[in-house]
């Protein structure tokens, strides 16, 4: 009876193993932009029970890309512990195009009394380049603000906003006072207007989490 209940042990454990194993491989082998990413510093924001008190730079993207069209993309940043439009966090919603390993996508970040964006409002515009590692499990970015006090620049063709306005994608519906910059990498987000001149800082590091 000892044996033969060492070998269902055996067989039991055997099979767990190969489950485990099967499922990791198959998390190892999603491929593509599709998916969600997230900066180090936000991976304790996806688990349940106490959010951190602090950000520290934690930033998620999630991306759908278009079934008919590969080149298309659609998704959203989250920006924790970044309030905004009455949100504790900041969710932008983004329209985006592919190129091989590269997404470039624009998020219109609301100013004051500018939730939900209007096309006078103050807000800014902030444009991302992220990049598909060989291995395509890690996703680089990177972030150029423009200019406060408009972000669309002209009404240009499918994907562009009128003069003054945000850009196609990010029009979401929000209630409260705007609050909040985007926090730069690795830098807790803090309170403030609706953005910044010139650069975006460093490169943003954010691994596949789903």
């Amino acid at each position: 009876m000892k044996a033969r209940n060492m070998l269902a042990v055996g067989a039991l454990c055997l099979a767990a193993g190969l489950i485990w194993g099967t499922v990791g491989q198959a998390a190892q082998a999603k491929k593509g932009f599709g998916g969600k990413w997230a900066t180090d510093a936000a991976l304790p924001f996806q688990k349940g029970g106490t959010r951190p008190a602090t950000a520290n730079g934690a930033i998620m993207i999630e991306i759908k890309v278009d079934a008919q069209d590969s080149k298309k993309a659609t998704g959203m940043v989250t920006e924790y512990i970044n309030q905004l439009c009455g949100k504790p966090d900041a969710e932008l919603p983004f329209e985006g195009t592919i190129d091989g390993k590269t997404l470039t996508f624009s998020i219109y970040r609301p100013g004051a009394n500018d939730c939900p964006p209007k096309a006078t409002g103050p807000g800014t515009q902030v444009n991302w380049t992220a990049t598909l590692s060989d291995d395509e499990q890690t996703l680089t970015g990177q972030r150029a603000f423009g200019a406060r006090g408009g972000a669309g620049g002209g009404a240009g063709g499918r994907g562009g906003a009128p003069a003054g306005g945000p850009p196609r994608g990010n029009q979401f519906v929000a209630q409260g006072p705007p609050q909040g910059d985007a926090p730069a990498a690795g830098a807790p987000g803090g309170r403030g207007g609706g953005g910044q001149r010139g650069g975006g800082g460093g490169a943003i590091i954010m691994h596949r989490i789903d």
